[in-house]
């Protein structure tokens, strides 16, 4: 079967509407949030949340290779894309801060000063997040249980895990 120039046209446009775009880039990311009519309030939350990040992820990577700060804005622009309230956008951008963000202390893991900085930049709502997610095992067996149990979650977890 030969497939026609006009056809490949529309598979390449349908593949284009059933591809999900996930942003890399901080520029990305808010033209994204722009996009999907959050607010200029809520780019202004995000805006700090990022500079934030990128205080606490410069110079991190992932296995991959690619940036530790590019994991974090597409972790934030896929929640976005569900249009996840702006917190929830914003905790997706510093998810990994009590794992892997260098606060300067030397030691991971969550503490008053890390917590105090974080509420600071983005909220006490964005911080209860990344505690959340901070308390999970990131295993298959965690990850099971909790799929198994999302109907025992608060309305507000269960929403968005």
């Amino acid at each position: 079967m030969t497939i026609s120039s006009a056809d490949r046209v529309l598979l390449t446009e349908e593949k284009r509407s059933t591809t999900l775009f996930v942003a890399q880039s901080n520029l990305q990311l808010l033209s994204q949030l722009q996009r999907e009519g959050y607010s200029d309030d809520d780019l202004k939350k995000i805006a700090a949340a990022y500079d934030l990040a990128l205080q606490l992820f410069t110079g991190y990577f992932r296995g991959n290779g690619k940036s530790f700060i590019a994991h974090l804005v597409g972790t934030a622009s896929i929640l976005a894309s569900v249009q996840a309230p702006i917190e929830v956008v914003a905790a997706g951008l510093l998810h990994a801060a009590y794992i892997w963000g260098n606060f300067g202390t030397g030691q991971s893991g969550k503490d008053k000063a890390k917590c105090h900085r974080i509420r600071a930049v983005a909220g006490w709502e964005v911080e209860s997040y990344i505690t959340n997610y901070d308390a999970i095992e990131w295993n298959p067996q965690a990850i099971a249980l909790l799929n198994q149990t999302l109907d025992q979650l608060h309305s507000r977890d269960r929403t968005w895990c």
